[in-house]
């Protein structure tokens, strides 16, 4: 039986990048909208529904941000999933090819990576851990304890949304007592709609020098989170990437 398909609006000021989006979004056989600004989205959103909303963040004249408040203002939209699309990159060829090397789809490698994650909540003191990767366009939680929703059902979330993003190009740990105080990271989708507050991560550092990813928690609620800890936290990241390294392809 055929599908009914649903509405995607792909929201982008520059038709190349519209074309792009169609090309990867094309196989999942559902109706691509296009819009190209602000404007013409919510012209588009007053007469029709829509599933999904990929919105590009810098935009002349309404940008994402500022589109997105506006829809989340209208009642049948206030639930509508957002992706925001900016040109933020965490890319490293030679960090990419040192990911590869582990099986990140292994069920034991998985349940391995998934107590550490609780490991690091328990030690912390924060209802969620994970042990994430990064690539291009995502974070991908290897493992994960206490996550829940949307972001436990997709395994990870776009880098534009990520606060190991940090971790990762600093190499350097990163902590905030109150996201939502943060004036870099009070907008990120995470700390105002999924609630995130208190955040702390280490950074996974492989044998090359490369950032691999990081052994993060959250708490909905502000968190303080001590010396002691971000040591503790750091330690537990080193003792991660010697269990993949016992695991790794050569």
């Amino acid at each position: 039986m055929d599908h009914e398909k649903v509405n995607i609006l792909l929201v982008d000021d520059q038709p190349a990048k519209l074309l792009a989006y169609e090309v990867i979004l094309k196989e999942l056989d559902e109706n691509l909208v296009v819009a190209t600004s602000g404007r013409e989205a919510l012209e588009y959103l007053l007469k029709n529904e829509v599933a999904v909303i990929l919105v590009d963040v810098c935009m002349p004249e309404l940008d994402g941000f500022e589109l997105a408040a506006m829809i989340r203002e209208h009642p049948r939209f206030q639930k509508t999933a957002m992706i925001f699309i900016s040109a933020i990159q965490v890319s490293d060829l030679d960090r990419l090819r040192a990911v590869s090397r582990y099986d990140l789809e292994s069920p034991d490698l998985r349940a391995r990576l998934d107590d550490f994650a609780r490991q690091a909540a328990d030690r912390l003191g924060t209802p969620m851990g994970a042990v994430s990767f990064l690539f291009d366009t995502a974070q991908y939680f290897a493992g994960m304890h206490g996550i829940g929703g949307w972001m436990a059902e997709a395994q990870g979330l776009p880098i534009e949304w990520s606060l190991c993003a940090t971790t990762a190009k600093t190499g350097c740990p990163y902590v905030l007592v109150d996201a939502s105080a943060d004036p870099e990271q009070s907008a990120n989708p995470v700390v105002a709609v999924d609630g995130i507050r208190g955040y702390a991560s280490a950074p996974l550092i492989g044998p090359g020098g490369h950032v691999l990813g990081a052994v993060c928690v959250a708490d909905p609620n502000a968190h303080h989170f001590d010396p002691g800890d971000i040591a503790a936290l750091t330690a537990l990241a080193a003792d991660v990437v010697v269990d993949l390294e016992a695991r790794a392809c050569s």
